[in-house]
């Protein structure tokens, strides 16, 4: 949806009155204006911007040397948005400002065609467009009072999403480093990475899948009765239902996870001494952490609550337990991504 920057219902009166013009209502004499307009290529022309104002109340170009106020209308893109800044200059030269802002270019270039009609005829009974019903503030001076906007000649239509709006599939591939106290009895970090599909309207947000995968080195354990090491590896797979938006730039998402991998042990300096590989899985819950310092960039950080389903141990003789899994076990990563798509 369009935006403006501030309360609903102030800014299309304060520009009547901020313009500081007296301009008569629709079915007086043209009413003579003038305006110096730049945009980006993609957005409408000045023609279209004029074409839209005449569409609301009869004006002219004015005639060189005619004391009038002029626009000057800027639009220029700033991310994900489209800004529009109008500055005028009154007969008295009293210079005064708005800005309006949206995710469609033409929407916006409607509503600072709003305002101008607005500014030049203040008491014009004047019926914006269904896209620029939108919800119009005052952007001038805080303290400035109240004033209903004009009684519009057309019922509001239904809002409609744009496209924009809508949800869309995003993906997010990263590199990851994990630290694990669940697998062997001390913490065990490996590294891997990550794709995680968002749908979701936001740029970062749920629901949302992710896949991935962590390696972590051989580890190597000393015993009065020899040696062993051990390694692994993990797949990932977890599933955020939910997301929670805490800043523009930070999102939370409650997830659950199940990982599946393959637990590899050795036996050295014992006599008999041999390798043995284990499948095994485990579940959990954990919390992400979303942050996008900058688009498309996102760094994002996990902690894990994990419960081993297959519980193992290697065993020297004498029932020397050398390695076994946590009854519960932590996790911790740190990743940085780019989104895609």
């Amino acid at each position: 949806m369009l935006r403006l920057t501030s309360a609903v219902g102030l800014g299309l009166g304060c520009a009547a009155i901020a313009f500081g013009l007296e301009a008569n209502a629709i079915g007086e004499p043209a009413q003579p204006f003038r305006v110096e307009y730049r945009a980006p290529a993609s957005c409408p022309d000045e023609a279209s911007l004029v074409s839209r104002i005449r569409a609301r109340v009869d004006v002219r170009t004015a005639r060189p040397g005619e004391p009038i106020t002029t626009f000057d209308v800027t639009l220029r893109n700033e991310g994900d948005k489209i800004v529009g800044r109008i500055a005028s200059t009154g007969e008295r030269s009293e210079p005064t400002s708005r800005e309006v802002s949206g995710t469609d270019c033409s929407d916006v270039v409607d509503a600072v065609a709003l305002i101008m009609t607005m500014a030049i005829a203040p008491g014009a009974r004047i019926a914006p467009s269904a896209a620029a019903r939108a919800n119009f503030g005052s952007m001038g001076n805080p303290n400035t009072p109240d004033i209903a906007p004009p009684p519009m000649s057309e019922k509001p239509e239904p809002a409609t999403a744009k496209p924009s709006d809508a949800a869309r599939f995003r993906f997010l591939a990263s590199a990851q480093a994990e630290a694990t106290l669940a697998y062997v009895p001390t913490t065990v970090v490996g590294a891997g990475g990550r794709i995680q599909m968002f749908r979701s309207a936001s740029y970062v947000g749920g629901p949302s899948v992710a896949i991935g995968f962590v390696s972590v080195p051989s580890i190597e354990r000393q015993m009065d009765v020899g040696r062993a090491s051990l390694g692994f590896d993990v797949g990932e797979l977890f599933a955020c239902p939910l997301s929670f938006a805490w800043s523009r730039a930070v999102t939370f998402l409650p997830c659950g996870r199940i990982d599946v991998g393959r637990i590899s042990a050795t036996g050295m300096d014992i006599p008999n001494a041999h390798s043995e590989s284990l499948l095994w899985a485990s579940a959990g819950v954990l919390g992400q952490i979303a942050i996008v310092p900058v688009k498309p960039l996102v760094i994002d950080a996990q902690a894990s609550l994990i419960v081993p389903l297959t519980p193992y141990k290697f065993i020297f003789k004498d029932d020397s337990v050398i390695y076994g899994a946590q009854s519960v076990g932590f996790s911790t990563s740190l990743a940085l991504g780019v989104m895609f798509l």
